[in-house]
């Protein structure tokens, strides 16, 4: 869009953008798209898709180095992006779990959340809700916010995440020979 390679659409999306700002439209846009988020997830549950992806992501273990080489490689390489990247595939795999329905209760939970916050964002001005942002991350970094900070909330919401069942994953073996 911002290359204008396709210029009708550029110019589409540009001239809605600037109404919906203009209009002060910019929370009724977000919550459309909210719901229109949510009718996509119900249009999967309806079409069973969670049946049809048993295995969603097939990862390749072909290389062209010599095994001494993938070992000095793995040794230089950064450790910790190694694992932010694992941690974020694991995210990427329960969300894709979420939003096919494989953990139904969790998919569930995730739409009425996401309704909730459609509402909330259609009724609230935006103001309001960046005003209300904006004092939140002010409070919670204080003495006060820390205060009330609550480990147990922290502590269920991880559990939540947890339980999340990732998708079925099938490696392949791409080396001949």
């Amino acid at each position: 869009m911002l290359y204008w390679e396709r210029p009708y659409h550029t110019i589409v999306v540009l001239t809605m953008t600037i109404l919906i700002i203009y209009k002060e439209w910019v929370g009724k846009a977000m919550s459309a798209s909210l719901i229109w988020l949510v009718a996509k997830m119900v249009q999967e549950r309806g079409n069973r898709m969670r049946e049809k992806y048993d295995e969603v992501i097939t990862v390749s273990t072909a290389s062209d180095q010599s095994m001494t080489e993938s070992i000095v490689s793995a040794q230089y390489g950064l450790i910790s992006l190694h694992q932010i990247m694992q941690q974020t595939n694991v995210a990427i795999m329960k969300m894709r779990s979420i939003y096919t329905a494989k953990a139904y209760k969790h998919a569930s939970l995730v739409m009425a959340a996401i309704v909730g916050l459609a509402i909330f964002l259609a009724v609230l001005p935006l103001k309001y809700v960046i005003m209300s942002g904006i004092l939140y991350c002010f409070v919670m970094t204080s003495a006060v916010g820390k205060y009330m900070s609550n480990y147990h909330s922290n502590r269920r919401m991880k559990e939540w995440w947890d339980s999340i069942p990732i998708v079925p994953v099938r490696v392949v073996d791409g080396r001949v020979g």
